[in-house]
């Protein structure tokens, strides 16, 4: 199983509380063929206390079939999105 999205696409996840977070683990979603694990390469994170105002974080610069792990300034926030220009996919998901 896993998360995936039209083009463009993009998540907006939404914590139970604001919390600090400094990285994100994440792999590329291979559940069917219309997915290559790749999909979702270079996209933007933002994140934001109130949902509608986001500020850029970091670019996710790969995404692969195996376990990735980007490190950022830690910051505080109750909403995380993940934006691209294509296709996202996630098989695998952690901040």
């Amino acid at each position: 199983d896993g998360l995936t999205s039209s083009s463009p696409g993009w998540f907006i996840f939404e914590f139970n509380r604001e919390s600090f977070i400094d990285s994100i683990k994440y792999r590329g979603y291979t559940g069917n063929t219309q997915f290559s694990s790749s999909n979702g390469s270079n996209s933007k994170l933002s994140y934001s206390l109130d949902g509608t105002n986001f500020e850029y974080l970091c670019n996710l610069p790969t995404f692969s079939s195996s376990n990735s792990t980007v490190k950022f300034k830690k910051v505080k926030a109750k909403f995380v999105k993940v934006e691209n220009t294509g296709y996202v996919g996630f098989g695998y998901l952690q901040f």
